[in-house]
């Protein structure tokens, strides 16, 4: 048995097949996700983030728009999370709002859900980077475990088809 075609017809090689692959989309589902709900990154520009206003004038200011250098926030201010501070009441202003909506009826009777009165779109954050990072590691991981198993089955690290 020196070729991956002659390894295929057994049938403990498919179900080897089928839960590596099981555990590979695993992995790389659980990395995203954690990468994707872990909010504690660090934001490289915060000065040029972008501030989205929700309604109110719904226009669009940089945080460096509206706080100086020596107030500028270290981190993103999500309305979610600062709600009723200085840094939230400042935007809020910038935005001009003075009242928070949280539901609202359209013209022609549709609902609309407003769950923020602002969002921050940021251009550089470093979580995207290490995401990349992570899956390229664990790719690289997935392959040395295959060619080791090519190797351990088959005598050779890049097995003929």
């Amino acid at each position: 048995m020196k070729t991956i075609g002659e390894l295929s017809n057994k049938a403990w090689y498919r179900a080897v097949k089928v839960v590596y692959l099981l555990s590979f989309l695993i992995i790389v589902a659980l990395t995203i996700t954690v990468f994707s709900t872990a909010g504690d990154f660090e934001v490289l520009d915060v000065p040029n983030s972008k501030i989205v206003c929700q309604y109110g004038n719904e226009n669009q200011f940089f945080m460096k728009d509206i706080f100086a250098n020596e107030e500028m926030p270290s981190s993103l201010p999500m309305y979610f999370s600062t709600k009723g501070t200085e840094v939230s009441q400042r935007i809020l202003q910038a935005c001009e709002i003075t009242e928070i909506l949280t539901q609202d009826t359209t013209d022609d009777g549709r609902f609309n859900f407003v769950p923020d009165p602002y969002r921050i779109e940021e251009d550089h954050k470093r979580q995207y980077g290490y995401l990349l990072l992570a899956l390229l590691i664990i790719t690289g991981i997935f392959e040395g475990i295959r060619r080791i198993f090519y190797y351990i089955t088959l005598g050779t690290i890049q097995p003929q088809k």
